[in-house]
């Protein structure tokens, strides 16, 4: 009781001791020059949640919800309800997009260093330009710069509400951060604070949508953390004339879905288990609840693949069915172009090293990307990069404009003993050696 009475006035005194946020440039010596483990205190994260909380409550509005708005235990933020989301750009605007970066914050903070030495960026993490900001998921577990990583975006949120989106992805969840060492990396920073941050980052990862419709024009991208779902329509959000707007995705039926006479309806039906194809309501109890496809599905690197079925990861997809899937959203005058996800850095991983985070599939349909290396190989400096995605959209789709940014680390990566040190993480309380694929 005594130990309770002291952790509640700790609290107390990290959130009432305001002061003001960090500037990138502060942020940025704190990681390169902290000389302890922890970077950020309790008052840091405290202060910037209760921004963010009041921010995205606002902005879930009634007006913004398309074909069913959620209940009121929706906004209690502690269930997994998925939801997808649509956002209507400006012609010629830029976005930048991130894929899976899972606590590598130095990699993370030379990306928004180049992007503010180009003028897209200040010092207050505010951005300058028409331009917008993607994150596609996996910002935890693995590297030792979690919370650091998930500070950099949230304050880049809070700064831009309506020009940065932050996706979830199979990391975003208790479950996997207590198997993938986001869990530990509280707990060592912060010992009897943890439990306070722990729950300030659950109803965090409630918030986050699953799925995206980034629209300009009559042209759109799909992203997501990991790929289609077939028990989805998201008719309803690409067909909403708003801006702005979200869908709950309140059941699942994947056979349902898709045509009783169609060639993808036959293959679920052959390769699926019974249990994979049994349709399913929210909310879920994790991420890893009947392996929802926007988190879990992967891409064949073979195009002549089209369905494959794994029992830990769900479906692999290959060219046919994404045109499948492609075909059924494109039934209007609004067109889905190409699919943007982060995820499949397993089989993929030599691959989006040797094109420096970036693996474009089936006829640029399929971009899968990867924000840092250092996670998965980082004895190997030579492999050691930070990278981006970057578009420019366009009144033809002909002449949208992608390029990757992609910058290799080995003169400015942290020190020897600090990498071996997240290494070790990485490899001990960070992974177990069968989630590798994740």
């Amino acid at each position: 009781m005594v130990l309770k009475k002291i952790v509640s006035l700790f609290l107390f005194l990290a959130v009432s001791l305001q002061g003001k946020a960090l500037l990138f440039s502060e942020f940025k010596e704190r990681i390169f020059k902290h000389e302890q483990s922890r970077v950020l205190d309790g008052r840091d994260i405290f202060e910037l949640f209760e921004e963010y909380q009041k921010m995205i409550t606002e902005d879930f509005g009634d007006e913004v919800w398309v074909d069913k708005k959620p209940e009121s235990d929706f906004f209690e933020f502690n269930v997994f309800y998925p939801f997808a989301q649509k956002k209507k750009i400006e012609l010629g605007a830029e976005t930048f997009v991130f894929g899976d970066i899972h606590g590598d914050i130095e990699s993370l903070i030379k990306a928004l260093e180049t992007l503010k030495e180009e003028g897209f960026l200040d010092d207050d993490f505010k951005i300058k330009k028409p331009c917008y900001f993607i994150f596609l998921g996996d910002y935890v577990d693995r590297g030792f710069g979690g919370i650091e990583v998930v500070y950099a975006i949230v304050r880049l949120k809070c700064q831009n509400p309506d020009q940065v989106v932050i996706l979830r992805g199979n990391h975003e969840d208790a479950a996997m951060n207590r198997t993938g060492g986001f869990t530990e990396e509280l707990e060592y920073k912060y010992g009897c604070l943890a439990p306070f941050v722990f729950k300030l980052l659950y109803s965090f990862y409630e918030t986050l949508p699953c799925a995206l419709l980034w629209e300009s024009g009559n042209n759109a991208l799909f992203c997501c953390h990991g790929g289609i779902e077939l028990g989805v329509d998201l008719l309803p959000l690409l067909s909403s004339d708003k801006n702005h707007c979200y869908q709950l995705i309140t059941e699942v039926d994947r056979m349902q879905r898709t045509s009783s006479d169609s060639t993808v309806h036959a293959l679920l039906k052959k390769e699926c288990l019974p249990l994979y194809l049994e349709p399913f309501t929210a909310p879920l109890d994790s991420t890893s609840s009947h392996l929802l496809g926007f988190l879990w599905n992967d891409f064949s690197m073979d195009s002549e693949t089209f369905i494959i079925f794994d029992v830990r990861r769900g479906l692999e997809c290959g060219s046919g069915l994404v045109d499948y899937y492609l075909g059924k959203l494109n039934v209007g005058k609004k067109k889905v172009r190409a699919i943007l996800r982060g995820h499949q850095h397993g089989n993929m991983f030599g691959h989006l090293v040797e094109n420096g985070g970036v693996v474009s599939m089936y006829g640029e349909k399929v971009f899968t990307l990867l924000a840092s290396s250092d996670f998965l190989e980082p004895d190997d400096e030579e492999e050691y990069f930070s990278s981006f995605f970057r578009i420019k959209t366009a009144p033809s789709y002909d002449d949208w404009e992608f390029k990757q940014w992609t910058k290799y680390l080995k003169e400015t990566s942290p020190s020897f003993l600090s990498r071996i040190i997240s290494y070790f993480y990485a490899q001990t309380l960070g992974r177990m050696p069968n989630l590798l694929g994740r």
